[in-house]
């Protein structure tokens, strides 16, 4: 088995350590290799490979297709939004898209990636799930609005609870306070997943629309930090009409 891997950010680093030990050839297309890293690099893509991965920017993908030249071979993206229909030039074609947060250099805590898998046939869907089956990985098969909706879930649940810590971080600092005083919360908030429903065991003064609370709390963080108190009332009030059974 033959795989070429585009790009080698933040996806294609990460992949690439689950993609080496089951297949025969790996090539890594990118235009900043790194020496350190034991795969054979090249800035150019090669011909009839069995699988090509586009792990680039979403507005790279359509033009990086058009440089694949191919017979049989599978064209996918990892793109958590973008069309699968934008490599509709080639014969098979999909999406790869891992369900998970990466960083360049940093091994993953967690052993296993929830793949959403999107394809324009079967032979293509059947050959992509026999990949995550051999390097061990979770796969769901998925429709274009399903994936949208989970990289919706995926921004909500990761990339805005890490900005929520970002602004923790600075108002303890503010403080003199130093950030380890957060993390057995955010641990065990965290860890009531595997156990509970969030609807049931949320928290807080806006659960309950303490008006009191919720005040002393705006005025703090209007002094300290105005942007923090702009997401507290949004996210207050969301809490409050949920609650309340107003769907939003």
């Amino acid at each position: 088995m033959k795989i070429v891997l585009i790009g080698y950010g933040n996806v294609g680093w990460h992949l690439s350590r689950f993609l080496k030990p089951v297949c025969e050839e790996l090539m890594v297309v990118t235009s900043k290799p790194n020496d350190k890293d034991d795969f054979f690099f090249s800035d150019t893509i090669p011909e009839n490979a069995d699988f090509y991965i586009i792990t680039r920017q979403e507005k790279f993908v359509s033009d990086t297709s058009k440089k694949i030249k191919t017979n049989n071979g599978i064209v996918v993206h990892t793109s958590g939004t973008l069309p699968a229909e934008v490599l509709n030039k080639h014969r098979h074609y999909g999406v790869l898209y891992p369900f998970q947060t990466f960083r360049k250099g940093r091994p993953l805590s967690v052993p296993f990636i929830n793949f959403a898998i999107e394809a324009n046939d079967q032979f293509t869907i059947n050959q992509l799930t026999n990949l995550c089956d051999s390097i061990h990985q979770n796969y769901y098969l998925v429709t274009q609005n399903q994936r949208i909706a989970l990289h919706v879930t995926g921004v909500l649940s990761s990339n805005f609870p890490n900005f929520l810590y970002v602004i923790s971080y600075d108002i303890l600092e503010k403080y003199n306070l130093h950030y380890e005083i957060l993390k057995p919360l955010i641990k065990e908030t965290i860890e009531r997943l595997d156990y509970f429903h969030p609807a049931d065991v949320q928290t807080g003064p806006a659960i309950r629309n303490d008006s009191e609370i919720i005040a002393k709390h705006l005025e703090l963080l209007k002094k300290d930090l105005p942007i923090g108190a702009d997401i507290y009332e949004v996210i207050s009030k969301a809490i409050i009409k949920y609650y309340l059974n107003e769907k939003l």
